[in-house]
Order: C-alpha cells, then structure tokens, then sequence
C-alpha cells in the first residue's frame, strides 16, 4: 500500500494524458449500466473553479472533476493538463469479466486488501496513442480496476481517487 502511496504521489508530478473513453471504446458504449450511473472523474494539475456539467474540487493548485459518464467527452474538451481518469459504476463479477476481456488486458498482478477489495494492475494491448504508461515492479502498467461489493472502479495509468 505504501508503494501505491508513493506512486500516486509520483504521478502528481508528471502530466499524463490520457483518454479513458477512447480506451475503454466499444465496452463503454454498450453498456447501459456505465452510461445511466457511471461517475466519471478526470485529477487535472490545473486549477479550476467551475465547468458546465461538472462537479469541480479543488485541491490546493490542482482539480478534481466529476461528472457523468454521458457528459464526460463534453467535459475532457475544457480540461488540460490531465494526470488521470476513472470511471466508477455498479457492476457484477461477469461484467468484471467482460471489462478485462474487452479491454484485451494482459494482468502482471492483483491486491487483495483488507477491506474486501480487490484490484487489478495491468497492460491493456488496445492500439491508443492517448495511454500512457507507468511501471510498476518492473512491468508496464496502464490500467488499473478496483472491485468490491458490485461497484467496479476503473482508472487509468491508476486510480489516482476514490475506490
């Protein structure tokens, strides 16, 4: 957990830039359950005090923005300098499944935490300029899917929030 701690903070410092829904492509758009409930967040090195459609959390010179997954392209086009996105959304252990599969991800390895919860580190093979990588033990790592009690959080390079 400290590693993830420390990486996390690392992350801050670099700006990654990422496109989460182009990554996550045909998965997303067919799912009902990710366009009705998913929250979408983008952690910006910016800081900004409001974006139609979103909520915005400031945090010292940096932002968080949370939205819904159906204004979230709407929402990316007024924000630079991203370091990270996710998107969260109830989901069952098939719909885990299909998420790893449709993500074409190669797993390096999985962290069972205290709490019941379980995440999942690693590469998705998907062709997307926009992903960015970080390593982690020795291996790339671009995705990472948190899950616990039917909620499914997925971030990428990391989860930089809440899971």
């Amino acid at each position: 957990m400290k590693k993830l701690i420390l990486l996390t903070l690392t992350l801050l410092l670099i700006s990654c830039s990422v496109n989460l829904s182009t990554c996550f492509g045909m998965f997303i758009k067919n799912s009902t359950s990710i366009n009705n409930n998913g929250v979408y967040t983008f952690y910006s090195q910016n800081c900004y005090s409001n974006i139609s459609g979103a909520e915005v959390i400031q945090n010292g010179n940096s932002s968080v923005i949370k939205t819904s997954f159906n204004k979230a392209s709407a929402v990316r086009k007024n924000i630079n300098n991203i370091l990270g996105e996710s998107i969260c959304f109830k989901g069952d252990e098939n719909c885990l499944k299909n998420i790893k599969k449709s993500l074409n991800l190669e797993y390096f390895f999985e962290e069972n935490l205290e709490n019941g919860m379980v995440c999942y580190y690693g590469f998705s093979k998907l062709e997307n300029p926009n992903l960015k990588n970080i390593t982690i033990n020795n291996k790339l790592i671009n995705i990472q899917i948190a899950y616990k009690n039917s909620v499914i959080t997925i971030g990428t390079p990391i989860i930089l929030g809440d899971y």
